[in-house]
């Protein structure tokens, strides 16, 4: 006969491993709308439901509570006038979440806007929003900005307006920063990701003042692409920092100056990449930094154009650059630097130098060229090799 043991079920309190989202606080005074989060890790949405009110949804377990009182998933805000608004978000620690606005749906319209997140791996996404204030919007707005809060960060700015500009800035850590879709700034664009290793991704932009983008130190990316810069004074400067960077330039018109530096200076040691393609400047200077830099040039309209390869072996390639007033490509200091020309089209100063480093060839190709009368077999300087065809 079989016989059967006989279990006692019984219960064991375990520890509670809930993932607390948190407590968002919404305050509506005036014309100040402040949304306020806590240490935990917030997610939350803000869109305009129809002309007089903004719902905030609380995301994956976050709380909403409407001046102070009332845990729910979602509050509405009704607003008197958009145009006035000042809209304030500030989250404290946690991987926090903020999307503000929705592609297919009300524009967001509002007079000032700031975005702040604290310590944590934070996503910022703007979408269908227009500022129409004459100060600066502020996206994330880190305060820390120090190594040891490297936190990966992640900003998203889509199909928007700034009339005040907007900076982004995202602290140290490897950061991801995408501005696109028909995104004007009338003002400057300013983004700053510090140090990590940044993707940085400007497309279908434009704006009527100068940009900085600053990639910060660590081996970044950044791809710009159909971009309009507007206004004639300043000079729109985009600097790689320390570390190997990769930088793709393409299809940018620019009224006012361009400046590009691989890194801060030339005693470097980074192996950098840019190409260039595609662009129109009232200036563009290029400036590599102390390490092997392959440099690509081409489709390039612009009175006055100098590439410098500063320190290192560098490669550097010009090939259809039109420049009516002066053209510069100097390989720099370092030595084995390798310059590919052809198509020139630069009628009233030309230089093509070597450097001041050993064992640098020139490859340069004559036909099609437009040179000045003086430019001869002896006008490249400091090349050891030539070749001209």
């Amino acid at each position: 006969m079989t016989q059967r043991r006989k279990f006692q079920l019984c219960s064991q309190r375990l520890e509670d491993r809930t993932v607390l989202a948190g407590n968002v606080n919404v305050v509506l005074a005036g014309v100040n709308l402040k949304i306020t989060g806590d240490a935990d890790a917030n997610d939350i949405t803000i869109v305009r439901t129809d002309a007089t009110h903004l719902q905030i949804t609380g995301n994956n377990g976050t709380n909403i509570l409407l001046n102070g009182a009332g845990a729910a998933g979602v509050q509405t805000v009704t607003v008197a006038d958009f145009t006035k608004l000042i809209l304030g978000v500030k989250l404290e620690g946690g991987n926090d979440v903020v999307t503000l606005g929705q592609l297919a749906g009300n524009e967001i319209e509002v007079k000032g806007l700031k975005i702040e997140t604290g310590i944590g791996a934070d996503t910022v996404t703007v979408q269908n929003v227009f500022m129409s204030g004459t100060l600066q919007g502020q996206i994330m707005a880190r305060k820390v900005n120090t190594a040891t809060e490297a936190d990966a960060d992640v900003v998203n700015i889509h199909d928007s307006g700034f009339v005040g500009g907007v900076k982004i800035f995202t602290g140290f850590g490897g950061d991801t920063v995408t501005v696109d879709q028909a995104t004007q700034v009338d003002k400057v664009l300013n983004i700053d990701t510090s140090g990590g290793d940044d993707v940085v991704t400007i497309n279908q932009v434009t704006t009527n003042k100068a940009a900085v983008i600053a990639l910060g130190d660590g081996n970044d990316t950044g791809t710009f692409n159909q971009i309009t810069l507007n206004g004639t004074a300043g000079i729109t400067k985009v600097s790689g920092g320390a570390g190997i960077d990769n930088i793709n330039a393409s299809n940018i018109i620019a009224q006012h100056a361009l400046q590009i530096d691989l890194e801060k200076t030339s005693s470097g040691t980074s192996n950098n990449m840019l190409t260039a393609t595609n662009i129109q400047a009232a200036k563009i200077t290029v400036n590599g930094g102390g390490g092997v830099d392959q440099i690509l040039a081409g489709s390039i309209v612009a009175p006055t154009m100098v590439v410098k390869g500063n320190g290192g072996s560098d490669q550097i390639s010009a090939t259809q650059i039109n420049s009516n007033k002066s053209l510069t490509v100097d390989a720099g200091a370092g030595d084995n630097d390798v310059v590919a020309a052809s198509l020139l089209t630069a009628p009233v100063g030309l230089v093509v130098d070597g450097g001041a480093g050993i064992g640098d060839t020139l490859n340069f190709t004559l036909a099609g060229s437009t040179l000045p009368p003086s430019f001869g077999f002896n006008s490249p300087k400091n090349f050891e090799t030539k070749n001209i065809a």
